[in-house]
């Protein structure tokens, strides 16, 4: 005999809220995303609205318990694993995460939520990017419906002709270079804390010391914690998706230089350095140390390109640093090898040293002769 019809209830697990019912003797446990009791109830009876109606069906592991939507993104990322090129499938894993985060669940998935998705990411990011991440969620669909855990796809809108999308942050043409010794200068101009900000003085030159030793971008290292991200003694740094600007979670070894950084100043618990911006401290030290010019210019991302670039100057392995910037493809980190003056110097002294292996225009014997 098939288990009965069970009405709606949340639930609560940890101080977040679940739904749980039984319909059609399937019973469904929906994670609802929210800690706060009226949007629970709200969300909760959606999910439950679309199940009843037919919208929504059950996916099972093979002990049978149901899945939430990260669950079965999860599980179509390993039906994907084979099919795609290991270095998109960590952009693929960001997308998902994406669509875990915005839509909480496979019910919310529908045209209007479809067309509020793809406006919001045109707030974040290009046209480009978005029409990648719709294509994916229109095949996740698809794949869900073979699946059974969708009775139909719901219709994703097209994105609006005339919508180009945003870059990423803010953007500049040129990034500031900066070498080893310009980047020490700048530091040392800078103090060592910060003043009180949220009842915390917090690590100022520490900061960008620490992202010139690791080029991390400045978002990675605004969330860094402890215990979650290093502990005391470690030599390494845990990144987890939500982390990394492309959700690209990974571990990286750390120099002697950054383990001693977060020793002397990471606290005994919470985030290491804070969220906060500094761009003004640090444009006054860059003008005192490249200029005027320049100095307005610069920017924190400049600890993060100079570092790259010494990285690379000094013989470092393209793919190992493209590991320690997060660049899920070697291809980005090719515009920090962008030719320079100093590089064509270097050029021309190799091919002033180099043995003679090519015919150079010698000298002329005597006199030319007119004619």
């Amino acid at each position: 005999m098939g288990r009965p019809s069970e009405g709606l209830r949340v639930r609560w697990k940890r101080g977040w809220a679940y739904a749980h019912f039984t319909w059609a003797e399937h019973p469904f446990r929906i994670a609802l995303r929210t800690r706060d009791k009226e949007e629970a109830r709200t969300r909760a009876a959606h999910e439950y609205a679309q199940v009843v109606n037919g919208f929504t069906r059950p996916v099972r592991r093979q002990s049978g318990k149901l899945l939430d939507l990260g669950d079965v993104l999860t599980l179509w990322l390993e039906s994907k694993r084979t099919s795609v090129d290991p270095s998109f499938y960590v952009t693929l894993e960001g997308y998902a995460a994406g669509f875990n985060q915005f839509f909480r669940s496979l019910g919310n998935i529908d045209e209007a939520t479809g067309a509020e998705y793809g406006q919001r990411r045109l707030g974040e990011a290009l046209r480009t990017t978005v029409l990648r991440e719709l294509a994916y969620l229109r095949e996740f669909l698809e794949w869900c419906v073979q699946q059974r855990a969708l009775q139909r796809a719901p219709t994703i809108p097209k994105l609006p002709k005339k919508a180009k999308g945003v870059r990423t942050g803010k953007q500049r043409a040129k990034y500031v270079h900066i070498t080893e010794a310009q980047a020490r200068a700048i530091l040392a101009l800078l103090p060592w804390r910060t003043k009180t900000i949220d009842g915390r003085q917090w690590p100022l030159r520490a900061r960008f010391a620490f992202m010139w030793q690791t080029m991390l971008r400045p978002t990675t290292i605004a969330k860094l914690r402890v215990p979650e991200s290093w502990r005391s003694g470690s030599k390494e740094l845990v990144l987890a998706d939500e982390d990394d600007k492309n959700r690209w979670g990974r571990t990286l070894d750390l120099s002697p230089e950054a383990v001693d950084i977060l020793e002397r100043w990471a606290p005994k618990e919470g985030l290491i350095f804070g969220d906060h911006n500094h761009d003004k401290i640090l444009k006054r030290a860059a003008c005192a140390v490249l200029g005027e010019h320049l100095g307005e210019q610069f920017a924190p991302y400049d600890f993060r390109h100079g570092g790259a670039k010494e990285a690379l100057d000094a013989g470092a392995p393209l793919r190992g640093v493209s590991y320690q910037l997060g660049h899920t493809r070697p291809t980005t980190t090719d515009r920090y090898t962008a030719p320079d003056r100093a590089a064509g110097r270097l050029a021309v002294r190799a091919r002033v040293s180099a043995p003679k292996k090519h015919p150079t225009a010698n000298r002329p014997q005597g006199r030319l002769r007119n004619g």
